[in-house]
């Protein structure tokens, strides 16, 4: 063997170093879009949930006697949140690999709910301070 030869790269070792993303990686259009739909609804109880508390809880507030006290950004947050956050991982799934995309989306949904707990201690923290 010459050295010429040797430091030529073998053309299996080039293939497994290039990986080739085939249509199978990105799952045909219905997957996306059932996957895309399935998580749609989980984030739009979230949205939901969040409209729910914007109309019942100033409610509660006037029954207790501290309709002034009501956190109506946070309300509104609550709505928003779901909202933006799971459109933006809906942009960053957008070019990626079918279980890659629904890891991204089911991380947006994992932050949701995070910061939907969030929210909720923050809005139901007025009530024991002031009840």
């Amino acid at each position: 063997m010459t050295a010429a030869s040797s430091a030529a790269p073998k053309p299996e070792a080039a293939q497994l170093e290039q990986p080739v993303a085939t249509n199978t990686d990105r799952g045909t259009r219905a997957q996306r879009w059932g996957v895309i739909a399935l998580l749609s609804i989980v984030a739009g109880w979230f949205v939901w949930d969040g409209v729910g508390s914007l109309v019942s809880l100033p409610q509660l507030y006037a029954q207790l006697g501290i309709a002034d006290e009501v956190p109506w950004v946070v309300l509104w947050l609550g709505v928003a949140q779901p909202v933006v956050i799971y459109a933006a991982a809906l942009v960053v799934a957008t070019r990626q690999p079918l279980a890659r995309a629904a890891l991204v989306l089911l991380a947006s949904l994992g932050a949701i709910a995070a910061l939907r707990l969030s929210i909720i201690a923050v809005a139901t923290g007025t009530i024991t301070i002031f009840g």
